[in-house]
C-alpha cells in the first residue's frame, strides 16, 4: 500500500497534468473561436464595403456620405462597429484571413493530415504547416547536397563543368568529321579560303577527329557511344592502328572479348610492334577460353619487358598452364 506522502504526490500529479489538458484544451478553444470571430467581422466588413463604392458613385456631390452597411449570418457590420450573432464556431464555416480577405486553408496541402482543396476557389497564401519527411514546414525540399562538405560540392561544380566541356568538344568533334568527309568527298562547297581541298589529308584530319571523339566519350564513361566513334574512325582510315586498338581495348573493358580480339586483331596488322595490342589481344582470347592466347601474352612481353601490363600478362600465362 501506498504511504499518505506517496498518496498525496500522486494526487498532485494528476491535479497538475489535469490542469495542463485543460489549459491545453481552453487555450486551443479560444484561439479557434477568435479566428472565427475575426473572420466572421472581416466577411461583413468586406461586404459592406464592397456596397459602398457604387452606393457613393450614385449619389450626388452635395449629398451626405453613405454609411458602410452590411449583415451576414454570423455578424452585422454598420459605420466601422462589428456585432457577432450567435456562437462563431457554428455561424462561421471557414476562417477569413484578415489582410487578404481570402479564405485560409484549414488543412496541409502535402504530407500528414494533407487534404485536397477545392481548386475553384483562392486561397490565402498563409498555407497550414505541413509536416513531411525531406521537407520543411512550409513544403519546399531540402538540398540533397547540403549534407556533403563545401569541398565535396566544390569537386561536384568542377566536374558537371568538366562533362559540359567534353560533351561540348564531342560536338565539336563531330561537325568537324562532318566537314572533312565532305572535302575527302569532294562534296564540299568552294571555299575561297582553301581553294585547292587535298581529300587524302582531310580524311586522315577525320580519321584522327574521330578518334579523338572516341576518347572523349570513354572519359565521359559512355563506352556504346566511344566504340562507335572508333568504328567510325577504322572505317573511315582501315590502316589506323590507333582507333584500332582504342576499340580493342573499351570492348575488352565492356566484356566483349571475341570483338575486342578481332579489333586488336586488325591493329596488330596494321602496326605488328604494337605491343599494348598484343597484350589486350592474349587477354581477351584467354578470357574467351580461345586458343593463341599465349602466344600473343608472349610477343607482347619480348615487344615490352618491363610494360604497364608486365604483371597482368604473367599472371594470365601462369592460369594457362
Amino acid at each position: 500500500m501506498l504511504s499518505a506522502r506517496a498518496l498525496q504526490i500522486q494526487d498532485i500529479l494528476e491535479d497538475t497534468l489535469s490542469n495542463i489538458v485543460l489549459q491545453t484544451a481552453l487555450s486551443c478553444h479560444r484561439a479557434e473561436k477568435l479566428l472565427r470571430m475575426q473572420s466572421a467581422a472581416t466577411q461583413a466588413e468586406s461586404i459592406a464595403l464592397a456596397a459602398l463604392e457604387p452606393a457613393s458613385q450614385k449619389a450626388g456631390a452635395t449629398s451626405q456620405p453613405a454609411i458602410p452597411v452590411a449583415e451576414t449570418s454570423a455578424a452585422k457590420y454598420e459605420n466601422g462597429r462589428v456585432l457577432l450573432k450567435g456562437n462563431p464556431l457554428k455561424t462561421t464555416p471557414e476562417i477569413i484571413c484578415p489582410h487578404c480577405k481570402l479564405p485560409r486553408l484549414m488543412h496541409p496541402i502535402m504530407g500528414k493530415g494533407m487534404q485536397n482543396p477545392d481548386l475553384t476557389k483562392e486561397y490565402c497564401l498563409l498555407y497550414p504547416w505541413v509536416q513531411r519527411s525531406g521537407h520543411d514546414v512550409y513544403g519546399n525540399p531540402f538540398p540533397t547536397d547540403m549534407a556533403k562538405s563545401k569541398k565535396e560540392r566544390e569537386l561536384i561544380k568542377q566536374q558537371q563543368k568538366n562533362a559540359d566541356k567534353e560533351q561540348e568538344a564531342a560536338q565539336t568533334y563531330e561537325k568537324g568529321i562532318q566537314v572533312a568527309e565532305s572535302v575527302a568527298s569532294g562534296k564540299a562547297p568552294q571555299d575561297p579560303h582553301n581553294p585547292n581541298p587535298d581529300p587524302a589529308r582531310a580524311k586522315a584530319g577525320a580519321a584522327q577527329m574521330a578518334t579523338s571523339e572516341g576518347n572523349i566519350y570513354v572519359k565521359m564513361n559512355k563506352n556504346d557511344e566511344a566504340i562507335a566513334s572508333y568504328k567510325k574512325a577504322t572505317e573511315i582510315d582501315p590502316s589506323s592502328a590507333t582507333a584500332f586498338y582504342n576499340l580493342c581495348a573499351v570492348q575488352f573493358n565492356g566484356g566483349k572479348f571475341d570483338d575486342a580480339a578481332a579489333a586488336c586483331d586488325k591493329s596488330i596488322a596494321a602496326d605488328p610492334n604494337k605491343a599494348d595490342a598484343w597484350f589486350f589481344k592474349g587477354a581477351a582470347l584467354a578470357k574467351a577460353g580461345k586458343p593463341g592466347a599465349n602466344d600473343a601474352l608472349n610477343k607482347y612481353l619480348q615487344l615490352d619487358p618491363s610494360g604497364t601490363h608486365t604483371v597482368e600478362a604473367k599472371t594470365l600465362l601462369a592460369q594457362q598452364k
